[in-house]
């Protein structure tokens, strides 16, 4: 287990996004807690929503005077390969669970645990099932156990939750996006919602200037000027990548009946599994050339491939995220453009 490093943030800076009085009553909420040793602990500190939130919680929760670590876990890829099945099947996807799932997963739990000190927190945060077996092979003391779970879990893969399960009655409470997030026998007695917020002063939802915005979009090889329809997400099924191809469908049907040909341009990119990408390549080929319209655009942004393989090796091998800034070579595939670093 590894420390996670988060540059100073300042809770008055966010002073132009809110009511004056919901800055003071963090302050004075803080007053009570001031000193209080926090852990927070996931499976990565770049990429992901998760990383992304506590980039920007634990320094505010520092500002507001508690004493606050974030941790990640180290594990070998193979536990990760794990836990992205384990994170689809607790939404809901066929899967089966074997015993040497169930031996990786516990001894990646147990070998992070052991860094884990009695008593050297007042209050952990654990955040969905990468670390949620943890508090089986730690003593944490007298230290409050939260569990912060970043998916839907009110309908999953059964044998996966049962599982899952065995290790939430280690925590004081369980936090959801939604209550009814938590399925029905959970066991952890106290469930709380937090809904989903963003950083107003993060780059990514920053406004962009005008000269920003084209040179971007002229990366990416879209013409400057022309409507889009974007989404930037992972390749797969709980993103509905598909969903997005059919509203590029819909919308092309609605114009052509009246006779209109508005240029639009469809791009989904960053981390995506290889066989969900060129599925919505296959069904956004399926309406090509029979509008007015630019072909769909497909984007994948990926980090540290080098050796680009022939598409039917590809398979579901599952491929790294990374910025805009590193695609700088394109491969044209009939008609859609793929891009990947050179």
């Amino acid at each position: 287990m590894r420390s996670a490093q988060v540059n100073k943030k300042l809770l008055k800076d966010y002073q132009p996004f809110v009511e004056e009085e919901v800055i003071e009553s963090i302050i004075e909420l803080s007053r009570e807690l001031k000193g209080l040793r926090v852990l927070h602990v996931n499976a990565t500190s770049f990429g992901g929503g998760v990383a992304e939130i506590l980039h920007t919680l634990v320094p505010l929760m520092k500002d507001c005077g508690l004493e606050v670590d974030w941790k990640v876990i180290d594990a070998p890829p193979q536990f990760f390969d794990f836990t992205k099945r384990m994170h689809n099947a607790l939404q809901g996807k066929k899967d089966f669970l074997s015993e040497e799932d169930k031996r990786l997963f516990e001894k990646v739990e147990k070998d992070n645990a052991a860094c884990i000190g009695v008593d050297e927190y007042d209050v952990a945060v654990l955040h969905d099932p990468q670390t949620v077996g943890l508090p089986a092979f730690a003593n944490f003391g007298n230290c409050k156990l939260v569990w912060r779970c970043h998916i839907d879990t009110s309908s999953p893969n059964e044998a996966f939750w049962n599982y899952l399960n065995t290790f939430l009655s280690y925590y004081d409470a369980g936090i959801f996006t939604l209550k009814s997030y938590a399925k029905d026998g959970i066991a952890i007695d106290k469930i709380y919602d937090i809904p989903p917020s963003i950083d107003p002063l993060s780059n990514k939802n920053r406004m962009l200037s005008e000269e920003e915005m084209k040179k971007a979009m002229t990366k990416l090889g879209l013409v400057s000027g022309r409507p889009v329809i974007a989404q930037v997400s992972r390749f797969d099924p709980w993103k509905d990548p598909m969903g997005v191809v059919d509203a590029y469908r819909a919308f092309a049907f609605d114009y052509d009946k009246v006779g209109m040909a508005p240029p639009v341009e469809l791009h989904a990119g960053t981390a995506f599994t290889a066989a969900r990408f060129f599925q919505a390549k296959e069904a956004a080929g399926k309406f090509e050339g029979r509008f007015p319209f630019p072909d769909p655009f497909l984007a994948a942004q990926e980090k540290g491939m080098g050796y680009i393989p022939p598409l039917q090796e590809i398979g579901e091998e599952p491929l790294l995220p990374l910025v805009a800034d590193d695609v700088i070579k394109c491969h044209n595939f009939s008609g859609h453009y793929l891009l990947f670093p050179g």
